[in-house]
């Protein structure tokens, strides 16, 4: 009985001690819709949600803003957004859509993916759509990943991509012509990079926790023991 006892607390220490549920970050997502856009194409306010947006393509400006109203009423597009009203584009005020764009961020962040889709016109790719996609996350100079993929008419679609650690996204867009690398982007979905962890951590108050339990069988199996 006493060793039966033993052995069924040792075995409950080992179990709290490493078996205890651990908290992964929850995801944030970026969907745009309280920023006031313009009918047409408003601008990303600079430094939105801690992040720095910003177009190779034109110096000094910043992403656009397309409301699904003008989108739907002078484009003549069926399809809605993933979050209404808003999505965000290369295309800047200037009416130029940037061919490479970057996001970036002082603290090191997970890019889980996003919703993309091209710039179009009855639900058809025009002059001014981008064809294709290839997002890379970098940290520093360090390539974390990169991702190449179409964009067809139609709704946006998920595009997961998993970036880990990172401090910069660059997306580089292809066209049809001249101009032709407008994209919208919705749902921008992250969470802030920690601290590598070991694949079981084991919390410091769960480790005394099951020490203690330990010690008390230990103590318990001494007293019955005969002298």
């Amino acid at each position: 009985m006493q060793s039966r006892l033993f052995t069924y607390l040792a075995a409950l220490a080992l179990t709290v001690t490493v078996c205890l549920p651990h908290t992964a970050a929850a995801s944030l997502i970026l969907n745009f819709d309280d920023v006031k856009a313009s009918y047409n194409t408003g601008v990303l306010p600079a430094g939105y949600n801690g992040f720095t947006w910003t177009e190779s393509g034109v110096k000094g400006d910043q992403w656009g803003v397309v409301d699904i109203t003008y989108y739907q009423n002078s484009l003549l597009n069926k399809f809605d957004f993933p979050s209404n009203p808003n999505a965000v584009t290369n295309r800047s005020v200037t009416g130029l859509g940037a061919p490479e764009v970057a996001i970036a961020s002082s603290t090191p962040f997970n890019f889980e993916g996003a919703y993309f889709g091209t710039w179009t016109w009855l639900n058809t790719t025009n002059l001014y759509g981008a064809t294709s996609l290839t997002v890379t996350g970098k940290q520093g100079d360090k390539v974390v990943g990169t991702a190449t993929f179409d964009l067809k008419p139609g709704p946006l679609v998920w595009q997961k991509l998993d970036f880990q650690n990172i401090d910069t996204l660059i997306i580089d867009a292809k066209g049809l012509g001249l101009w032709g690398q407008n994209f919208l982007m919705d749902n921008f979905t992250y969470d802030i990079a920690g601290p590598v962890s070991s694949p079981v951590p084991i919390p410091a108050t769960a480790l005394l926790l099951g020490s203690g339990l330990l010690g008390l069988a230990l103590l318990r199996r001494r007293e019955k023991c005969p002298a």
